[in-house]
Order: structure tokens, then sequence, then C-alpha cells
């Protein structure tokens, strides 16, 4: 059976309402789903900007064959807790003493700033400043 014309009109204003609304619904939604922000050696000395329950990637290259390694020296706990152990990443084709990636994951807790710092030293070298400093300003808002 066909529908007079007459309705066709407020029918496809109603559908449109109808979608526009679904849309903006899904849109909101999604900005509260928690994110996930992945920096590395690139963004050293740089700022990011998280939302509470965001997490944060961060992967630094380092060659544990010399010895040096990055070691994590300043957080702040209550607003960047740090997610379980770091992880070691190996290329696909991995040569002995070669390069790996050192991977550490914090979750943004609370509202406020953190400093993330970490050098990349050597454990027996305790006297001497570190071969490379990392540091990134996390705002979570």
């Amino acid at each position: 059976m066909l529908y007079p014309t007459r309705y066709a009109a407020p029918c496809a204003v109603a559908f449109a309402a109808a979608c526009l609304a679904f849309s903006v619904n899904r849109e909101n939604a999604m900005a509260d789903e928690p994110k996930t922000v992945t920096v590395t050696e690139e963004d050293n000395n740089s700022t990011v900007r998280l939302a509470k329950g965001d997490t944060l990637v961060l992967r630094l290259v380092e060659q544990p064959g010399t010895a040096f390694g990055w070691k994590l020296m300043h957080k702040k706990e209550e607003v960047l807790k740090e997610q379980g152990r770091v992880e070691t990443e190996k290329p696909e084709k991995p040569l002995p003493g070669g390069k790996v990636t050192k991977v550490w994951r914090f979750k943004a807790e609370a509202v406020g700033t953190a400093e993330l710092e970490l050098h990349y030293m050597r454990p027996f070298d305790k006297d001497k400043p570190p071969a490379k400093t990392f540091k990134l300003k996390v705002k979570a808002e």
C-alpha cells in the first residue's frame, strides 16, 4: 500500500531528527571513552594533555648490549599511575646486543600535572651524568 504524499515530509523530518539524535549521542559516548596516547623520544621536553582515565604509553629505544638502559627517575603517582611492568619489544630480526624498545604504560588517575623524567645510563656509572635525559610534562584534565 502506498502512503499519501502528505505524510512524506513529516516522516522524513522525524527520520532525520532521529538520525541526528543517534549521531550526537554516539559522539558523546565516544568522547567519554578513555583514549591511549603514545609518545616516543621525539616527544622529549614536550607537554601531553590527557583526560582522567586516559592511558599514556611511553616507548623508548635502548641498546642493552652497551649496558645502557632507561631508568624512571621522577613521576607523580597520584596523578599518573604506572600500569604493570615495563615491557621489552624486540625487533623482528633481533641482533645480539642490538636495540630494543622499552614500553611503559601510565594511567591518568586524577586531575593535575605530572612530570616524567627518565635517564639513559649504565647502572655502574652512578657518579656520571646520564648519556641522555627524557622529560615529559603530563597535564591530566
